[in-house]
């Protein structure tokens, strides 16, 4: 219990000095986060209440994995990065919206509502949610092996999905602006407060996806690591050492990361031609 204690101490800790380095960068962030106007400010407050605990939510999410700390000991500024603003915030979020959707889908299959519309939004929240935190997972585990195919794959996966984002965006804004065209009744539309959630969670995707590509070529001049029991406790895991074959673990997940993309993809294509563009937004947006 004592350990659980000190470990929540040390990442709100953490969560803290990261999300002040965001703000004020890393070099001054300990000087300035103890000015009066500062330490007394709502909205430097509201942006650690908005930051911090989803920090700690999703490195907790990859602690069950072993992925709660630093990928290498000499992990870089732009890793943490990833691992720390990236992975960790997005799956905190990734993890509230499939506690959610499930227990929406629960409730309307004991109502006897959970079809049509609803299984469908049900299906794109999985797919997304539970994607995302399955490849994101991957990707640690592809920063610690300094595995450039499986980096690309990843890059190329989120890069792919923010792109799709993009194109369904627009789509809407052209059903929209032909809505009105046509003479629709214009208080039929989305509230403003919808269209700012979808911008944001267009951004969102967008930013993640070129945040991941700086890493794109990081490992092509350097030699993976293996991860297994002999190489950590024989030290050779501490230096560069030829990359082994892939093992056959390494290989379905390549199959499942794919599978995973080529799920998500199709779902979004039969959301924007078979379906309403509308019922992404509705399922991603909560």
């Amino acid at each position: 219990m004592a350990a659980c204690w000190a470990r929540f101490q040390s990442d709100i800790n953490e969560g803290l000095d990261q999300t002040d380095a965001q703000i004020f960068g890393k070099s001054k962030y300990k000087k300035v986060r103890d000015m009066a106007f500062i330490k007394y400010n709502p909205l430097y407050w509201l942006t650690l209440l908005l930051s911090v605990p989803f920090f700690v939510l999703g490195r907790w999410v990859h602690l069950t994995c072993g992925q709660g700390d630093r990928v290498r000991d000499d992990e870089t500024e732009t890793e943490y990065e990833v691992r720390a603003v990236w992975v960790y915030g997005s799956d905190s979020f990734f993890v509230i919206g499939l506690v959610y959707a499930t227990v929406m889908a629960i409730s309307e299959l004991a109502d006897g509502a959970f079809q049509g519309a609803n299984v469908a939004a049900f299906a794109i929240d999985l797919a997304i949610y539970g994607g995302f935190i399955f490849t994101n997972t991957l990707l640690l585990r592809a920063m610690r092996r300094r595995d450039a195919l499986m980096m690309k794959m990843q890059i190329a996966g989120t890069c792919a999905f923010a792109s799709a984002t993009i194109v369904l965006m627009a789509i809407t804004l052209i059903g929209v602006v032909g809505n009105y065209a046509d003479g629709g009744d214009r208080n039929a539309s989305d509230s403003l407060l919808e269209w700012i959630f979808r911008c944001i969670l267009v951004l969102f995707y967008a930013a993640m996806a070129t945040t991941y590509s700086r890493l794109w070529g990081a490992y092509d001049d350097l030699a993976p690591r293996p991860l297994n029991e002999v190489a950590e406790k024989d030290g050779s895991d501490k230096g560069l050492v030829p990359l082994a074959p892939h093992s056959t673990r390494d290989k379905i997940c390549m199959v499942l990361l794919a599978s995973f993309a080529s799920f998500t993809v199709t779902t979004l294509v039969v959301v924007m031609f078979l379906v309403d563009p509308s019922a992404f937004w509705e399922a991603t947006t909560l």
